[in-house]
């Protein structure tokens, strides 16, 4: 009986050890992530609520809880890159240029389409360019949307709420945004004067960017969400 007891113990620390060696050599950390939480800033929109299911999933494979904070698009972007966040939840590739502290992750979370709506649906839409005779109205920190229109005659706005406001309104000649949520708000407020002009300004994907202090769980994440 003895021998078969040290047999096991033996059996457990060389099980024990073998474990641990997988685990450093994967560079995985040895604190459980049971407790780890990171909290994700975004614009408000649908968009981002959908992105954001995506995210919790993916991280809960990698044992780290998601939390949210919806803010205007310009200031979110401006708190992850000071690091009160740790990170966005999704954006369009590009923005690092100007907000260096933010990591995008390679794998595109999902794509999204550029589009104008108005309520002249006389308007004829040929890409960016063919807006540039109107008067539009976006959100601000919408980049997709103020990059593609820069040099035209543009009003920004907060939120996309008051953007379809002022159009419906006549006030302005058409506002841009991605097509989800333009057809989320258009539904939402019951705006049946406002149409979707075809084709799309563009065509993107989006991705997820986390704080470089996060660096580490880039391979990490971009595997997750590669295998969803």
């Amino acid at each position: 009986m003895a021998s078969i007891k040290v047999y096991l113990i033996r059996w457990r620390w060389i099980a024990r050890t073998f474990l641990l060696t997988a685990i450093l050599s994967l560079g995985f950390p040895l604190a459980s992530r049971g407790q780890e939480s990171l909290l994700f800033a975004h614009a408000s929109g649908p968009t981002a609520e959908l992105c954001l299911r995506v995210l919790v999933e993916a991280y809960d494979h990698i044992g780290i809880s998601v939390r949210d904070k919806g803010l205007p698009a310009e200031r979110s972007l401006v708190e992850s890159n000071k690091g009160n966040f740790d990170g966005e939840v999704v954006r369009m590739k590009g923005i690092e240029a100007h907000y260096p502290n933010l990591i995008p992750v390679a794998v595109p979370i999902t794509s999204a389409e550029g589009m104008a709506f108005t309520k002249n649906l006389a308007i004829v839409v040929d890409g960016w360019d063919s807006l540039r005779p109107y008067s539009i109205i976006i959100r601000r920190g919408l980049k997709f949307a103020e990059t593609g229109t820069r040099g035209m005659t543009v009003v920004l706005v907060s939120t996309y709420a008051e953007g379809f406001k002022l159009v419906s309104r006549g006030r302005y000649d058409l506002t841009v945004c991605d097509r989800l949520a333009g057809y989320y708000f258009i539904r939402a407020h019951g705006y049946t004067d406002l149409k979707a002009l075809e084709p799309p300004l563009e065509t993107f994907h989006l991705y997820h960017y986390l704080h470089k202090k996060h660096a580490p769980l880039i391979p990490e994440i971009t595997a997750a969400l590669a295998q969803m």
